[in-house]
């Protein structure tokens, strides 16, 4: 998975603080009552102060303290809710507009209201042309969906808009990857694993809602982007984060400006990859290496 988050010690940390100076630094190991794995595809705040973890082995939610661990083929029904999650492996989650969990699989897409059955798109329902779903992202009412090679698709007012590559300024070549939001201007930034673009093509597009071509990506150009920047995080009070395993650089969409964060041997001299990178809600980046977390 594109965001796979790598666990060395096999345990995960969440830092509840209640004060700027008060934090306390909490260890998860997969268990009866933890994580059901370390490979953690994407983590999400939901409803009433949980957090949800997509795995390779199911779907994990903390809340208060305890840990619900939701499995596709449960024993004796232990595990099982509703049909939540479709399959073990769940690539990516996202919350709508009204509180609706989706869910994005390799073959399959959820959505759970919480209370009734989900409703599961497959192939065989041809809702949208492809459910090798690899990112999910939300902006206002609508939902956009990541589909590899294939673009893009969006649900909005009970409608699915397909965007295809070659006509929403893609190219024919583009695997989507990673989609993030700019929260200042309401941009969608979508970008590329490098392995399926030819040398010298853009790896990272940006929509702009404001954009008389709207919906229609336009190339982000920039001599601080990388080819293999593909991953790419939302900041907090607008634009976005490319990153790869040197470096990280900020994009502003409204402005159309890439400007140079840091380089990784910035952090220590002896660090010599990025493998992570959050956005914490005071725009602090939290950046996993392998040294460590700065």
């Amino acid at each position: 998975m594109y965001r796979h988050i790598t666990l060395i010690l096999l345990s995960i940390s969440i830092i509840f603080s209640a004060a700027p100076v008060a934090a306390e630094n909490v260890n998860f190991w997969p268990g009866s009552n933890s994580v059901s794995s370390t490979s953690v595809n994407e983590i999400a705040n939901g409803i009433n102060d949980q957090v949800l973890f997509a795995t390779g082995n199911g779907l994990s939610i903390y809340e208060d303290g305890k840990w619900t661990r939701l499995y596709s083929k449960a024993t004796n029904k232990i595990g099982y809710l509703d049909g939540i999650p479709y399959d073990n492996y769940v690539f990516c989650l996202e919350y709508d507009i009204y509180n609706n969990l989706w869910l994005g699989y390799g073959g399959a897409l959820q959505i759970y209201d919480g209370y009734t059955q989900p409703l599961t798109y497959s192939y065989d329902q041809r809702v949208i042309p492809s459910y090798a779903i690899t990112d999910l992202k939300r902006i206002g009412d609508q939902m956009w969906i990541a589909i590899g090679d294939m673009g893009v698709c969006c649900y909005q007012n009970g409608e699915w808009i397909w965007l295809p590559p070659s006509e929403s300024g893609l190219g024919d070549a583009t695997q989507v990857t990673q989609m993030a939001v700019d929260y200042a201007s309401g941009s969608l930034v979508v970008t590329s694993n490098q392995y399926y673009i030819a040398d010298g093509e853009p790896h990272q597009h940006v929509m702009r809602p404001d954009s008389p071509n709207y919906p229609y990506f336009d190339d982000i150009v920039s001599p601080y982007l990388k080819s293999d920047m593909y991953n790419v995080r939302s900041g907090a009070h607008g634009g976005v984060y490319f990153f790869n395993r040197d470096a990280i650089v900020f994009y502003e969409p409204k402005s159309d400006t890439v400007t140079p964060v840091l380089k990784v041997s910035q952090l220590d001299r002896e660090a010599v990859r990025i493998n992570d990178l959050a956005v914490a809600p005071d725009n602090t980046l939290v950046i996993a290496t392998n040294l460590g977390v700065f």
